[in-house]
């Protein structure tokens, strides 16, 4: 997948347009964490690596943040339009476990040295 091909699929998968709002920015430095050991197992920056992304860790990662974005607006509602921020926050974390579970369930069985853990800090 190209990396504009992964762009334009993250997008799609956090709506970064809608409130709260990600930049490209944002996208770009998602879709930079989210490059994983390839089919082959040949790691990130390998000579011959082809550019793999884990782009449910990315939209995860995408709706955390926008969850993170609602923390300080909790309560009021966004211009009288009554959808209360709570709501939006909720939304973001029910998002985020969505992908969550998606990536959990797609880990590939690589070689010790190639596995990567959530909890190693991607």
């Amino acid at each position: 997948m190209t990396p504009e091909d992964a762009f334009a699929e993250l997008v799609l998968m956090c709506a970064p347009d809608y409130e709260p709002q990600l930049s490209e920015d944002d996208l770009l430095r998602l879709l930079a964490r989210a490059r994983r050991p390839d089919s082959a197992g040949v790691l990130v920056g390998a000579t011959d690596y082809v550019t793999t992304y884990d782009l449910h860790w990315a939209a995860m990662k995408a709706w955390e943040m926008k969850a993170g974005r609602c923390v300080d607006v909790v309560g009021g509602s966004a211009g009288g339009s009554g959808f209360a921020f709570d709501q939006m926050f909720a939304h973001c974390r029910e998002m985020a476990a969505y992908y969550r579970r998606a990536v959990n369930s797609s880990i590939p069985a690589t070689a010790p040295e190639a596995r990567w853990r959530y909890s190693d800090g991607y």
